[in-house]
């Protein structure tokens, strides 16, 4: 149905995770880069074909975006509000594939205006032809 909803097992066993491994050196970020952490880079063990066949970019504090176009500033959480507005949809957490956000703000409850993700169109060929040097750096 497209909502959250949480696993207490796997919770559980998150949690338990944390508290049984120790803080360390978490190598294999690109560029040689790491961190200090207790979970493993996604990427600790993967050799040059790996990064060939994932087929995407990834820099030091990357997210990847499977081809949507996100503009300065917009922060994407699982309990973010991302709207379209086209359709008015709400939907938290995840950017449809393809689609062109921006920061923005909508009034709460008691008036006060909160931070929100808005899909403003759908990646097209103008978009494109602004974002095409990111096609190049992906080759």
């Amino acid at each position: 149905d497209g909502r959250w909803h949480v696993n207490q097992w796997a919770k559980k066993a998150v949690l338990l995770g944390f508290r049984l491994k120790d803080m360390e050196m978490q190598p294999g970020s690109p560029q040689g880069g790491g961190w200090w952490d207790k979970v493993d880079s996604k990427w600790k063990d993967w050799d040059a074909e790996a990064w060939k066949a994932a087929g995407f970019r990834a820099v030091p504090n990357c997210i990847v975006r499977e081809g949507s176009v996100l503009g300065m500033g917009v922060f994407i959480g699982k309990s973010t509000k991302i709207v379209d507005r086209e359709t008015g949809e709400v939907m938290y957490g995840e950017v449809p594939p393809y689609s062109v956000v921006v920061a923005g703000s909508m009034p709460s409850k008691n008036g006060i205006n909160l931070y929100c993700a808005v899909i403003v169109k759908r990646v097209d060929e103008k978009t494109r032809s602004k974002t095409a040097i990111n096609d190049l750096l992906r080759d």
